[in-house]
Formats: structure tokens, sequence, C-alpha cells
């Protein structure tokens, strides 16, 4: 009972019920014939009721099951049709190439009449299914790959194996070749005597054109390589830089072979390259790293033959997907010859071609690290100068100068050596760099040795040499005025001495930063539209016939508002040194035609002025063009103008001089000879100037003051003038026995504070009215 009643067999359970009604019916016949039969005759009757009974039951019965049964294959029919319908899907549309073989043959599946052939496999050989119908695999095989094929096949075919895999390539009937990966494995068939085989290919096409191009890449990268000027490497990140690669310049560069330093089997690279720069190289290649750059260093290595080299390398890091480094790569070069020239050009650079010691240019890269040193100890500087060098080279002649020249010079080098720095700045000139000396009496005892040694130098008698010490320390200044105040200090020194050293002290110092100053506000005031604190006072000329103002010069002065009142003979050199005199000189001009004008619109326009032009702004080009224009924008009367030049200029070039001077006198511009009789002699050529007036200096009248009468020549130089054609103005006229002079001797004009000192614009207009005119305006 159990046995039906069982769920985990398949219809069991559905016999139940029909086996419980059958019994059921038997049951209640048996009880209703023993009920109403009596005898035997009934009994044999009623039992074959019953035999009846059960038949009819088991034929109903076994229809049940058959219509079960039936219905149990039509679900079965239609699974495995459904399967069938799916593997041939799959078989179709597999994106791999599928066939089944027999021996070495392609099966045919007899009930359908087709190889095992899916269309994939199809597309990879180029071939039908029909085709394949008749041909054998191997003939489809390329023969190179053949060999390896046949061999791991019959490996299978034995047994030995039970699948194998391979690349392999198919030939196509047009002749081109198509790559698989194909593995093949052993089909077991119940009651075949007969081998058979699943083969399975997988297009590696793009793989295998990619994989050639990379090919084809790596040659011509191999090739690129192995040509390079020098070695291209590929280096673990250690401290012995542990090759990974190297290319055949390798040999070349260090005259070792790759293999050599290759995981270093035999040395590192570390090992070739020279000591000094081992430790600068792991921490520049840290700092690159750190930085994300590429490394372009030069260094030093030793060959294989001893022979030491200069290389440049240039490299960069290669990182993993998590930006770690994993390699270093880059290509080393060659560069002896051109650092060997680099070198001679470095030399001859920074040495002085005469005495092979450093030159001013390495001396200012020497200063400018220096200066920027924090290290707190005592610096000096001691200027060695050579006097008068230029009248030992007319002595004696150039030879003999340069002779001197390179005596000195390793006279000093002996001196020094590794104690002091030595530099030759200029031709008659040495510096000597002290660091960390004790005190000054250091300093003075090596001055006292170079003086002692000077003496020593036998290409001419009575050297003389003047020295200039300055101690920097607590100098803030870059190197240029180092050297300058070095140089003001040995001109410090007593000229009257044969050879003698001073130091730069506080008073130099203060006379430089005066002048700095002077130079900082001036080039302001050049650069600014304003004026700034330049401006100009007016100085009466008096007419010694009439004793009335005939008319002003002109002159500059500047307040500063951190020096106070500066006189012009300071700064006039200053901006003519510093090449401020042009831009300067045009505001004077500018402002003096102002006051000119300023004249004239007050009816006063018979009043001349004079102003001073320096050599420097007269001998621009455009000099004259730029008068013209200021005149016109004055609109002032240019017959009013007088411009004064001191006798220096005529020192320059006489002929452009005068030519220039024509321009100005076609102009009816005056032209004045300031401080005459002081500067450059001119009276050789005074008839052939193209000027109108002398004005006789101050040291001429001053003279007269101690002179007796008759002795002054200040009556010739009147008379001189007037048979040239000049008129003549007496200037720093203080006293009136002088006015009386020069109105006997017939002096036109004069100027001085016995009339007047320079006075502003308003104290001229003022003072004007009042002598010409009478009243004040």
């Amino acid at each position: 009972m159990n046995k039906w009643l069982s769920k985990d067999e398949d219809g069991k359970k559905g016999l139940l019920i029909p086996i419980l009604i059958y019994l059921l019916g038997l049951i209640i016949l048996l009880s209703i014939c023993i009920a109403f039969v009596k005898t035997v005759r009934s009994g044999i009757v009623t039992l074959g009721l019953c035999f009846t009974y059960s038949i009819i039951l088991y034929a109903i019965f076994q229809n049940r099951q058959l219509k079960k049964e039936k219905a149990r294959r039509d679900i079965s029919e239609a699974k495995l049709k459904e399967c069938a319908t799916l593997f041939q899907a799959i078989f179709e549309q597999a994106t791999i190439g599928i066939s089944v073989a027999r021996n070495d043959e392609y099966y045919m599946i007899d009930s359908i009449g087709q190889p095992s052939i899916n269309p994939m496999f199809e597309k990879l050989t180029g071939r039908n299914r029909e085709e394949f119908a008749a041909m054998k695999w191997r003939n489809v095989t390329h023969p190179e790959d053949l060999e390896g094929d046949l061999k791991q096949f019959e490996q299978l075919r034995n047994g030995e194996i039970d699948s194998y895999g391979l690349e392999k390539r198919y030939i196509k009937p047009d002749g081109s070749l198509s790559w698989v990966n194909m593995m093949v494995s052993r089909l077991k068939l119940e009651d075949s005597t007969d081998f058979y085989h699943l083969c399975l290919a997988i297009d590696i096409n793009k793989e295998k054109e990619i994989e050639q191009e990379l090919h084809q890449s790596e040659r011509h990268k191999s090739a690129f390589l192995e040509n390079l000027p020098g070695m291209a490497y590929r280096c673990n990140y250690d401290r012995d830089w542990t090759m990974q690669y190297v290319s055949r310049g390798c040999i070349e560069l260090t005259g070792y072979k790759p293999e050599s330093i290759l995981n270093s089997r035999e040395l590192s690279f570390n090992d070739i390259i020279l000591p000094r720069y081992r430790d600068y190289l792991w921490d520049k290649w840290n700092l690159i790293l750190k930085e994300e750059k590429q490394l372009k260093e030069e260094y030093e290595i030793q060959t294989a033959s001893g022979e030491i080299k200069w290389v440049y390398e240039q490299g960069q890091p290669v990182y993993d997907e998590k930006h770690n480094v994993i390699a270093l790569e880059g290509l080393i070069i060659d560069i002896t010859k051109q650092k060997e020239q680099e070198l001679r050009l470095k030399y001859i650079s920074e040495h002085n071609g005469l005495s092979g010691l450093y030159n001013r240019r390495y001396f200012e890269a020497v200063m400018q690290v220096e200066c920027n040193d924090p290290e707190p100890i005592n610096k000096a500087l001691i200027l060695v100068n050579i006097r008068r060098f230029n009248m030992i080279n007319i002595t004696y002649g150039y030879y003999q100068g340069e002779r001197l020249i390179q005596a000195l010079a390793n006279m000093l080098a002996g001196i020094c050596k590794e104690a002091y720095q030595l530099f030759h700045i200029s031709t008659d000139r040495f510096i000597i760099l002290v660091k960390d000396y004790h005190d000054r009496e250091e300093l003075t005892s090596l001055c006292d040795t170079i003086l002692q040694h000077a003496q020593d130098v036998q290409v001419i008698n009575n050297l003389q040499i003047n020295m200039g010490i300055l101690e920097f320390k607590d100098i803030k200044a870059d190197a240029d005025s180092i050297l300058k105040f070095a140089s003001i200090a040995a001109e410090n020194a007593d000229k009257n001495q044969m050879r003698e050293y001073c130091f730069f002290n506080k008073e130099m110092e203060e006379r430089i930063i005066y002048k700095e100053i002077i130079k900082e506000e001036l080039a302001e005031i050049s650069a600014s539209e304003q004026d700034g604190g330049l401006f100009l006072v007016y100085q009466p000329i008096i007419d010694l016939k009439t004793d009335k103002i005939y008319g002003f010069e002109a002159l500059a002065r500047l307040y500063s508002d951190r020096l106070g009142w500066v006189p012009p003979n300071i700064f006039i050199p200053i901006a003519e040194e510093e090449g401020l005199i042009v831009p300067l000189g045009n505001k004077i001009m500018r402002l003096a035609l102002g006051f000119l004008k300023e004249l004239e619109l007050k009816g006063l326009a018979d009043i001349t002025l004079s102003f001073n032009v320096s050599a420097v702004q007269l001998l621009r080009e455009d000099f004259v063009d730029t008068l013209d224009r200021f005149i016109k924008e004055s609109c002032v009367n240019p017959d009013n103008l007088n411009i004064e030049l001191t006798e220096t200029v005529f020192s320059n070039d006489y002929q452009e001089i005068n030519r220039i001077l024509d321009q100005i006198s076609e102009r009816s511009i005056k032209v004045s000879i300031d401080d005459f009789g002081t500067g450059y002699s001119s009276l050789a050529r005074e008839r052939e100037l193209n000027i109108d007036c002398l004005k006789i200096d101050k040291y001429f009248m001053d003279k007269f003051l101690s002179l007796d009468g008759k002795e002054s020549i200040v009556g010739d130089i009147i008379s001189m003038a007037h048979k040239l054609g000049h008129y003549v103005v007496a200037e720093g006229i203080e006293h009136e026995n002088q006015k009386q002079y020069l109105t006997e001797h017939g002096c036109d004009y004069m100027q001085g504070y016995l009339f007047s000192k320079p006075l502003s614009p308003e104290g001229a207009v003022e003072l004007l009215f009042q002598t010409n005119f009478a009243y004040r305006s």
C-alpha cells in the first residue's frame, strides 16, 4: 500500500482511487450474493458476475493508463522537439565555429545529409557545407600549422590526452588566411568504432592584426632605439639603476655590452657614474618624481677603458594604473665634445684673456651669491689699481704694459693661493675677495704684503698702485655698487704716496647715498610730466651804459624733500653721467621760454633771456628741431633768446658744433660762450665761431681784487672780444670797484650780487619794473 501511496513514484497516486472503487464494489456484490442467495447454484452465478465485473473494471483501468502514457509521451516529444530547436538555434547562431569530424573527415548526419558544421565555421574557413562534404580538415589547414595539429590529434586519438588547443590558420579558397584559436576534444558515441571529435574555432583575426601591428611597431621601435646616438634604457627605480633594457648604443657609450649591465649582472649603471654625481642624481630623480616632471641632467661617467665622458640624460617615470612608479625610461647621449667646447667657452667667458684670472663677469656672479648669503661672517674686497696705466702704455709700449699686468697677476695669485679669491676685472684693476677674516689688521697686513711684493715686479721701475678696501658684511647693495664703493676707496688713497690703501668709510658712504638720492629724484623728474623739485631762478643782466636790466639768465635749481637744496654744480654733472641731461634740459628750456612769454605778455618785449645748454644736448640730431618746437609752442620772439655754452663744448667735434651754431644763428637766436677763459682755449678759432657774446668767468673778476688794475687781463679780453665783433658780459660782480673797472674798459653788461642775486619769476618781474620803469607792477 505504501508503494502505491508513494509520491516519489510517477503515476502511482493516480491508481489509488480506481482500485478503491473496484474493491468497494466487489465487497458490496459479495455481501448481496451471500445475503439473498442460499443455494450453491446461486453462488456460482454470483461468482461469475463478480468476475465479469472485475474484467470490466480492469479494462476501464487499463484504458485510463494508456491515455496517461500517451499524454506523457506527447509531453516528452514536445520537450525533445523544443530542445532540438534550441540546439539547432545555438548551433546555427553561435559566434564561434563548430564542427564534428570523424577521423580526419567532417562527419555527415545521415538523417539530414549535411555536415555538422555551423555557419560561423563556414565563415571562418570560407567554404560552405557542400564543399566540406568531400573534404578533409587537413586540406584547409596551413602547412606551417599542420604538423603541430596532427601531432596533438594523434595523441587525442590514442587516448593520451582528452583535448588540446592551438592557434592555427585556415586557408580560404581565395588564398587568404584566417586565424582561429581552436579547441579539439574527443566525442564518445555508443556502439561506434570510429573516432569522433568536436572542434570549436574562435575568430582571432583582429587580435592577430593587432599583434602584427604591435610586432611591427616593436620592430620599428627596436630599430629606432638601436640606431639612436646614445643609449636608450628602461631601469628600476633603485639606487643601482638596475637596467631592464638597454640599447646597443650602450657599447659605444660605456664600453660595456648590454648584457653586462642588464639586471646588474656584472656591474650596475650606478657603478659607471662618477661618485660625486651619484647622490645628486638620486636626489634629483626624487624631486622629479615628486613634481612629475622630466629629468634633464648632465654628469660624468667612467667607461670600461677608464675614459671619463660627459653625458646628457633625459628621462621620465613610468607609472602603473595606480600611479605607482614601476620603471624609469630615457636616453643617455655622449656630450663630451660639446661639453669640452662649452667648458672652453665658459672658461673664456669667465677668465681674463691676458692674466688667466677670473674676470668681471665671474666676479659679478660670485658677488650676487655673496650678497644674498645670510651666513654672518666677515667679508671684504680689496681693489688693486695700477696708477696711470695709460701713461705706462704710452711710455713703455703696449707689450711692456701687458708684461706688467701678467707679472702683477702672477704675484697676486701667489699671495692669494687658496686663501683668497682673485679677479682681474679690467686691464689695470684686480679684486681680492677675503672671507671669514678676524679683523681689519688682517686686511691691512694683506695689503702690506701686496705692496712689498709689488716692489719685486721688475717690468718697469716705480710701479705705483693704490688699493681700496671695502668691508661689505653689513652693506646691502649689488655687485656693481660694491665695486663702485671699493673704487671710491681706492681713489681716496693718499695719492702723494707711491703705494697706498684706504678703507671705505661712513663719510664716503654718505656721499654715495647722497648722490644716489639725487639720481633717483632726477630720474623721477625726467620721466614725469611734472617738474618735481626742479625750478628756475633768474639773475638780472645789467646794461653798464644805462644801469637798467638788459635781460635775465635762467639758472636751474633743485630742491629735494630728503636732501634740501642741491647745488647745480652737483646735480647737473650727475644728470650728465646718468644720461638724464637731455630730458632735464628740455624741461629747463620749457620753463625758461614760459617765463619769457610771461614778460612779453606784460609788455616787456625787449628783454632777453639766456639759458644754458649742455654739449650732450646740443649734439643731438633733433636739438634744433626740438628748439623750434618749443619756440612755436610758447609763441616767443627768438630775437630775445640767448643760448649759453661752456668752452668745453668746443673740445668735442668743432666743425659739427659750428654747423649747429649756424642753424641757431639763422633763427636770430644769440649764442654766448659761458665761463670764458677757464676751459677749452678757443682763442685760435674765435673769429670762426658762430657766437655773439663772451661771458667773462667770475675767476678773473675775483683775481682783479688782489691785483693792481693795470695787471688785470680783463680789459684785454673785453678789447679782444669787441675787435672780434662780440659783446661782453662780466659774471660774479660783487664790488663797486669791479663795476667801475668794467665801465672804464667798455664792458657791455654785467651780472652779480652787486646788483641782485637770482630771483623767483615774480621777484624778477617786480625788480624789472622797479629798475626800468621806476614803479612796481
